[in-house]
């Protein structure tokens, strides 16, 4: 009798941590925690959740939820002055999730796969690995990359072998994440004003990434969907939350989305009168608000025409990019540099050169950024393959976090956005 007993609390625990409400239950407690400056308990929390759904749960896909977003809910990190809590919590959950996947390595050796990336991944932490071996070669920065290289594998084993329907689960997931992070950026700038960079540990362009990848969910989502207009009262709001971070990749990144699926998504709609109906509500409650407030116009016309001129000081950046590549052209200069970086914070020792080709040249020299070719070229023959509508939002989402890549570094270098991407193209391997 103990043993059914144990067997059906087990099995609703594992139905809990395996529910779609849990990872809106994750990100609505860390925003919860964000929003009251509880650090110590969103930490403790989010890792509880990430570990207990390694242990009990069949379809681990709710993983990703805490991981991608956990820092979204933690202050500035530069402002922290307590690490403690963060080394023990997050040390527990690292030990947990390479148990794991040990443990299920060793258990279903026949049965798991390592995946179609496995080349190309192996590739790029190739190319990692050996970034300024003969330059500026640390073992304690080596090991730090070792380490992210066996997480960012570990995370795409589990999506290939451990997850259902991770697709449609992301989709659900940035749809949501981008509300709660659009709502960050609107109320940093309420409170904080707008010039006001870091509301978290993630800056306002990253942040602005992610509601992006959510407007591309709500399109693809719309596509699939009868009531599409719903999806689209959602595009509406999220890109009003970009256009409040003025970020200026994700306004043009988001400009050139809006664009081109509003007039595919209305073209194909059988809902044409709701969507216009929509469209022109949100139109007048803008007019409505511009007339109501001088305040409003000119605040407005400062997040629409605002004084940044040029690429805010990349210039300089990509100019002595440039001159650490030619000191190091073979294997490059390294990922670390340990004096002042042009145009980054104070205190940042990490190369982000804010270009993704020039951040490969840069810190793997020409060798490495031929040998990321290979990671390049595996990617994109597997997104392509057998290529059907079922594959455009990892299409979309990755070519949107690529274009980002261009003057931007979390492309490249934001270990929750190259695990996403490399997680998208998981997500076409199973289709």
């Amino acid at each position: 009798m103990k043993n059914k007993e144990n067997g059906k609390v087990l099995n609703s625990i594992e139905s809990v941590l395996q529910s779609k409400y849990m990872a809106a239950i994750s990100l609505l407690f860390g925003f919860l925690c964000w929003a009251l400056e509880w650090t110590a308990i969103v930490v403790c929390g989010e890792a509880l959740i990430f570990i207990l759904i390694l242990l009990f749960s069949k379809d681990v896909k709710n993983i990703f939820a805490p991981f991608f977003f956990i820092s979204f809910f933690i202050p500035d990190i530069r402002t922290m002055t307590n690490y403690v809590v963060y080394y023990i919590v997050v040390g527990i959950a690292l030990l947990t999730l390479i148990g794991v996947f040990i443990y299920k390595c060793v258990k279903d050796r026949k049965t798991i796969t390592f995946g179609r990336f496995y080349k190309g991944l192996l590739a790029s932490f190739v190319a990692y690995l050996i970034a300024g071996i003969f330059n500026s070669f640390y073992i304690v920065n080596s090991l730090m990359i070792l380490g992210f290289c066996v997480g960012i594998f570990i995370f795409y084993f589990l999506a290939v072998n451990y997850t259902k329907n991770i697709g449609e689960y992301f989709e659900e997931l940035f749809i949501l994440s981008g509300t709660i992070i659009g709502l960050q950026i609107f109320f940093n700038y309420v409170i904080n004003g707008p010039n006001s960079i870091y509301f978290s540990a993630q800056g306002l362009n990253t942040a602005s990434l992610f509601v992006v990848l959510g407007i591309i969910a709500c399109f693809t989502r719309a596509m699939k969907s009868k009531r599409d207009y719903i999806y689209f009262i959602f595009v509406l709001i999220l890109t009003v939350f970009v256009v409040v971070s003025k970020s200026r990749a994700g306004m043009i990144l988001t400009a050139i989305v809006d664009v081109a699926f509003t007039i595919y998504t209305f073209i194909k709609s059988k809902n044409k009168t709701q969507m216009l109906l929509v469209f022109g509500v949100f139109l007048l409650i803008i007019a409505i608000m511009l007339l109501a407030s001088e305040f409003l116009r000119e605040e407005i016309q400062k997040l629409v025409f605002g004084k940044k001129f040029g690429f805010s000081g990349r210039e300089e950046l990509w100019a002595w990019s440039i001159d650490r590549f030619l000191e190091a052209p073979i294997f490059g200069y390294g990922f670390f540099y340990m004096d002042k970086i042009p145009s980054l914070r104070e205190g940042t020792h990490v190369i982000l050169t804010h270009n993704t080709l020039l951040q490969w040249l840069t810190s793997t020299g020409v060798v490495g950024t031929l040998i990321m070719v290979v990671f390049y070229l595996n990617k994109y023959t597997i997104i392509f393959k057998k290529f059907s509508r079922e594959k455009l939002f990892a299409l979309l989402c990755v070519i949107a976090l690529e274009l980002s890549g261009l003057v931007d570094q979390a492309a490249n270098m934001d270990i929750f956005v190259v695990t996403i991407s490399i997680l998208l193209v998981a997500s076409v391997e199973k289709k």
